[in-house]
């Protein structure tokens, strides 16, 4: 059982490589062309927690592999940043809230030790609903008779805004994301905009960073408990 736990972690050709295909998850909107950092930065969010819960179910160190993943992926943001159609403000905040998100799903992976592409997999499924519940009045989805969020309850729209990754990646950069077209022209957000607050990267991406890091803690600290050393 130990062996089987460690086996990844403990050998640094496949952790090198578990490290460069996580990492490539990130570079695929730019594959398709979509070189907007606002668009691309939405994307990470999403992927933030299953890459990281898979890294995590692997075996993957968070230190110096695991953070080797969303420390690629601010190379891409500070390429777009100079190139992009989309205004940032506060760019680096929002990869500490995506790097917190990551830490995250490291620590449920290593806690759950799960098979690493079912942890990703449910992990992806939680990530990307709460992703699409704010737009989720859009005719293609079919969800509250074609309604928005806020026309049918605005309280809860306010609170489903907030529990998107996205909303917090994007809003702790410093970007506008309630009057983003993307999200605007879906789901109406003056419906419930007077129910919330932005996020503050500072405040925002630095909780999310700690959490996951105490997580990470806790997840080791565990494995030493039943395992012994790791």
């Amino acid at each position: 059982m130990k062996a089987e736990h460690t086996s990844s972690s403990s050998d640094p050709l496949r952790s090198l490589v578990a490290t460069l295909g996580c990492s490539t998850v990130g570079y695929f909107p730019l594959l398709l062309g979509q070189f907007d950092a606002v668009v691309w930065m939405a994307w990470v969010a999403v992927i933030s927690l299953p890459t990281g819960a898979y890294a995590g179910a692997s075996g993957l160190r968070a230190w110096p592999f695991g953070l080797a993943i969303p420390g690629s992926w601010m190379v891409i943001l500070a390429w777009l940043g100079g190139s992009s159609p989309s205004a940032l403000p506060e760019p680096a905040w929002g990869a500490a809230a995506w790097t917190g998100l990551f830490v995250i799903g490291m620590a449920v992976g290593a806690a759950v030790r799960s098979n690493p592409w079912r942890c990703a997999g449910g992990s992806l499924a939680l990530a990307a609903l709460c992703s699409v519940l704010p737009v989720s009045g859009t005719p293609a989805l079919g969800l509250y008779g074609g309604r928005s969020l806020g026309q049918v309850d605005p309280q809860f729209a306010a609170v489903a805004f907030d529990t998107s990754p996205i909303t917090l990646v994007i809003e702790s950069a410093g970007a506008d994301w309630m009057r983003h077209r993307a999200v605007y022209e879906a789901a109406g957000t003056e419906w419930f905009s007077d129910r919330r607050e932005p996020y503050r990267g500072k405040v925002a991406a630095s909780l999310v960073l700690l959490l996951g890091y105490l997580g990470i803690l806790l997840t080791r600290s565990r494995a030493r408990a039943i395992w012994g050393s790791q």
